[in-house]
């Protein structure tokens, strides 16, 4: 009646074109000729009933402020309500505090209600405009209260109703900022009515703040829920079974620890208050399972060792509350709680535990034919994850427990004892447990056939079941990982057949990724070539490869018995022009591999090219890319570079260790760290020198600094061996005759030795190896 009362002035002035005169301002409205035409529905008018969508609204152009305002009004055919609305919200917003007219409050009042039942296509604009004018009725009602004015402050007068349907269409929104928003409004209402005594709050006023304070997770959203119950009697109201529902899932849903265990606690209490009946006319009341079920969901997503137990606990006591009544009957959503409490485990046991929860609800169901215990597809999808998961961690029979249990699903559905069959998100939730799984030569063919079989689903007509590019780079990871000696050509397989749907991905990161498993699976098969069409392929779709790419093609052509100079030198500079047109920065490493590549060819004048490497990372890291600063690893491929470079001339050879000390002083002045491998290699550098005292000298002052720093160990005995003579060695390894044993050796000089050995030891225990 409220609704039919606020909107019959409008309909009334849309008919009969009236005019409302209000403060120097004038609202005409003409009459509507498709609301002529209606106009012996005087019944419907007067009921408030008419579609307001079949009014053909006007145009209203204010005029002049000075002068006699006047809406001017055309009829226009395409402004719907939403454009009159625009409109009104518009004009509202331009007639300064306290000047709205009786008329407009009305009108305002109106609109409120037409935006909260109206057809909402964007919630949180209707959201918006519901705040505005909620915000817009308070600010007349404060004006009004300030300057005493009696009728105007009775007519203001702000309604819980209004407040309700803002806060409504916040939460409607579904997200954390807008329910804290619909909250917000509660408590101003609340302070309204504590410093003036109106606008009181209802019971369904109270239950959407609690509601929103649930769906805040704001911290103390809980405790603020609570508090707000536990002042009910201030506002007149007593406590319902929804109100305590809505304050069990706040706490449910609260992630502080003891949440659960309090929101158990208060249903506890609420059962006692209002315990499950039937009553005459067979209405459920009281406490009803939703209550239950959002307790059974915060057990589950409570991330408790005991969370399970205590799910099954509540489940057994709903059945004891019910006593064979059927009023607290745990349905679907219960067991599926159950259920996912025991996957949220990601352990083999808890998996096991959840299929059997699932498998005890499809007996019941098939056995006693009741529709409602039919299990819904998120139900088996949780069973499903959590298999996913488990394989993910490792085991090795978890994925195919989950396939299993997809073709179960698809059995039941064909022969009709199930009403729907597996989705695209079960198929490949089930594809990503085998491609994740331990079993690296059988899983991923599983994998790629339940790819296809979504690519046939989706060819005869199911859109959803369209492979997506994350799918396609899960199953050829899966290949170029397995170890397989065909993996990269199985993943070539999968590439080419799925190309098309690659080339339609808009997101480059995962095609890239693709195409780098593609470099990375032919370079580890020793097939250089193969990893170089790919990165070419890659160049010119207008990816953007990193160094990574580079780097694998270059240490699989260096890894070639006969490495091949030419097309390491053209990958090379394929580089070098990616960088040049600011698409990759590259790195050190790669860097690091030429150099090792063009030590591999022995090119000429070897040591000379690698210090001019050297030298162009130094210069390209000065001017900014951070990622190519030498390091160790780059000084100890140029130094190797250097020992390889010995030829007959001595004169080169010379030139050649000059380089070789002057990476070695670069070392030690910047404060590297060196290892055994750079003093091995600056021992064997020293033989580019001729036998006599200068060389002996250089042995004797490389090998002296390294036992000072602790590097020596097996590998810097055997290079020491291999460029001095006997008597040098045995003197510098204070050892007169045998074999030298480092541990034999003083610990002062092997201590970084042995601990770099005890870090690599850690690593591979870590890593379970």
């Amino acid at each position: 009646m409220a609704r039919t009362t606020a909107c019959f002035g409008l309909m009334f002035a849309l008919v009969h074109g009236f005019t409302v005169p209000s403060n120097n301002r004038c609202f005409v409205f003409p009459p509507s000729s498709l609301f002529i035409q209606k106009v012996d529905e005087a019944s419907d008018l007067v009921a408030g009933q008419l579609n307001q969508d079949t009014l053909l609204r006007e145009e209203l152009i204010l005029e002049g402020k000075d002068d006699t305002q006047m809406l001017d009004t055309k009829t226009n055919e395409n402004t719907g309500e939403h454009d009159l609305i625009d409109q009104f919200i518009d004009l509202v917003e331009n007639i300064d505090q306290g000047k709205l007219s009786n008329d407009e409050i009305m009108l305002l009042r109106s609109t409120m209600q037409d935006l909260a039942v109206g057809k909402q296509e964007d919630p949180e604009e209707n959201a918006k405009k519901l705040d505005i004018l909620l915000n817009r009725l308070l600010d007349e009602f404060v004006q009004a209260a300030q300057s005493g004015n009696e009728s105007r402050i009775k007519l203001l007068d702000p309604s819980a109703e209004e407040f309700l349907l803002t806060m409504k269409a916040w939460l409607k929104i579904g997200d954390k900022s807008a329910a804290r928003k619909a909250a917000e409004i509660f408590f101003e209402q609340e302070e309204i009515f504590d410093s003036t005594g109106l606008c009181t709050p209802t019971s369904d006023t109270i239950q959407v703040a609690i509601d929103a304070l649930a769906l805040s997770r704001e911290r103390g959203a809980d405790r603020k829920a609570k508090a707000l119950v536990d002042r009910l009697s201030k506002f007149n109201v007593s406590p319902t079974p929804q109100i305590f529902t809505s304050l069990i899932a706040s706490m449910a849903r609260d992630k502080s620890r003891g949440s659960c265990f309090r929101a158990e606690q208060i249903l506890e209490e609420a059962l006692e208050i209002f315990p499950p009946d039937v009553d005459e006319d067979g209405v459920y009341t009281g406490m009803t399972v939703d209550a239950f079920n959002i307790v059974l969901t915060g057990w589950a997503k409570s991330d408790r060792n005991d969370g399970p137990e205590r799910a099954r606990n509540l489940l057994l006591r709903m059945e004891a509350v019910d006593a064979n009544r059927e009023i607290l009957k745990p349905t679907v959503q219960s067991f599926t709680s159950l259920i996912d409490a025991y996957a949220q485990k990601n352990t083999w046991e808890g998996a096991c535990e959840a299929e059997r929860t699932l498998n005890a609800l499809l007996r019941e169901y098939l056995e006693l034919k009741d529709e409602s215990l039919e299990p819904n597809i998120a139900t088996f999808g949780i069973v499903l994850s959590c298999w996913s998961r488990v394989s993910k961690r490792g085991s090795t029979d978890a994925a195919s427990k989950a396939d299993k249990l997809l073709m179960r699903m698809e059995d039941l559905f064909q022969s009709g004892r199930l009403s729907f069959g597996p989705d695209a998100i079960a198929y490949v939730t089930v594809l990503l447990a085998c491609v994740n799984s331990k079993n690296k030569i059988e899983a991923p063919i599983r994998a790629v056939e339940i790819l296809d079989e979504t690519n046939e689903r989706y060819l005869d007509g199911d859109d959803s079941f369209k492979p997506s590019a994350k799918s396609i780079r899960a199953v050829i990871e899966a290949f170029v990982k397995s170890g397989r000696q065909d993996a990269s050509f199985k993943a070539e397989e999968v590439f080419k057949k799925y190309d098309e749907y690659l080339l339609q991905e808009e997101d480059d990161k995962i095609v890239n990724d693709i195409f780098q498993s593609m470099i990375f699976g032919w370079g580890k098969n020793c097939d250089p070539g193969k990893a170089h069409e790919v990165l070419v392929e890659m160049i010119d779709r207008n990816l953007k490869p990193d160094s990574f790419c580079f780097d694998r093609v270059i240490e699989a052509y260096t890894l070639e018995e006969a490495a091949n100079l030419g097309q390491i030198k053209e990958v090379f500079e394929l580089m070098e022009n990616c960088s040049a047109n600011g698409d990759l920065e590259p790195n050190e490493r790669v860097y690091t591999s030429f150099i090792r590549a063009l030590t591999k060819a022995k090119v000429a004048s070897l040591g000379q090219k690698a210090w001019v490497i050297l030298e162009r990372m130094k210069m390209l890291y000065e001017l900014g890319n951070k990622g190519i600063k030498p390091t160790v690893f780059t000084y100890n491929a140029v130094l190797h570079a250097c020992v390889e470079a010995m030829s007959d001339d001595a004169t080169e050879n010379l030139e050649t260790f000059k380089v070789a000390l002057k990476a070695f002083n670069t070392l030690v002045e910047d404060d590297e760290r060196l290892d055994h491998v750079t003093y091995g290699n600056m021992l064997r550098c020293s033989a580019l020198l001729p036998q006599g005292s200068q060389r002996e000298a250089v042995i004797a002052t490389i090998f002296d600094r390294c036992c000072r720093n602790g590097f020596i160990n097996s590998y810097v005995i055997r290079d020491l061996v291999l460029v001095a003579n006997e008597e040098l060695w045995r003197d510098l390894c204070q050892c007169s005759e045998g074999e030298i044993n480092t541990k034999s050796l003083p610990a002062a000089w092997t201590k970084c030795s042995r601990k770099d050995k005890e870090v690599q030891v850690r690593q591979r225990n870590r890593r379970g190896s």
